[in-house]
């Protein structure tokens, strides 16, 4: 019986310790720290290359404002864009981009053009 009481309270300790731990379980988003690591940067310029590919309107980055990144079958990256148009306007975009680097593989997913976005990330 002591066993038992031994095992279910393990059990029970194991499952509260993965329920209320503070770090990461794959499928979270995960807020990018450095926001001008190379790295980040070098997305950020691959989503407005492939933006440009898709739709013909070609844009110059101005900051990353705001990432987060997501770890399943490769990496996800949620990006808000400060972005400059050919005319010189400047708009916010959030991007996510799907990188899988084991395979060389990488996905747009989608990337648009956002107003509400302002008002989340306070960035207003």
């Amino acid at each position: 019986m002591k066993l038992q009481s031994v095992a279910i309270f393990v059990l029970f300790l194991s499952l509260f310790v993965s329920v209320f731990s503070d770090t990461a379980r794959t499928g979270d988003w995960t807020p990018i720290k450095n926001l001008n690591d190379p790295f980040v940067q070098e997305i950020a310029q691959i989503l407005l290359k492939e933006h440009e590919k898709q739709s013909d309107e070609k844009l110059s980055l101005v900051a990353v404002v705001r990432g987060e990144s997501q770890d399943g079958a490769g990496t996800n990256y949620r990006l808000v864009l400060e972005a400059k148009d050919e005319s010189a306007a400047t708009n916010i975009y959030e991007a996510i981009f799907w990188d899988k680097s084991f395979t060389h593989f990488k996905n747009l997913v989608s990337f648009k053009k956002t107003y509400l976005i302002l008002l989340f990330y306070n960035i207003i």
